[in-house]
């Protein structure tokens, strides 16, 4: 029984399971490779929040290089205005608020 989890599945995960173990999973796709030997950038997964949210986590560049990986470079970079459908249906999720 590894951090207190008898049975690990996808609810398990997404539910109140302990930091440390995901971030145990995380580490431990980062240190391993795909079926033709490549590293893995990242993980995408869906959000505790809904599976209609979906999160991906990015390995740091640094680590990215050190295994054979191109860096990771945003593509468009503008500014989110503060009435974005996505900015204000996030906000509401997590019970936050803009100030201005």
């Amino acid at each position: 029984m590894h951090h207190l989890v008898t049975d690990l599945d996808a609810s398990t995960v997404r539910a109140s399971t302990p930091r440390a173990l995901t971030q145990e999973i995380s580490s431990y796709v980062a240190v391993h490779r795909d079926e033709q030997g490549r590293p893995y950038a990242g993980i995408r997964y869906q959000s505790k929040l809904g599976d209609e949210i979906i999160n991906w986590a990015i390995f740091e560049t640094d680590s990215l290089q050190v295994r054979g990986c191109n860096p990771v470079t945003p593509r468009d970079e503008e500014p989110i205005a503060p009435d974005d459908e996505d900015l204000r249906r996030a906000l509401g999720i997590l019970g936050l608020t803009l100030e201005d």
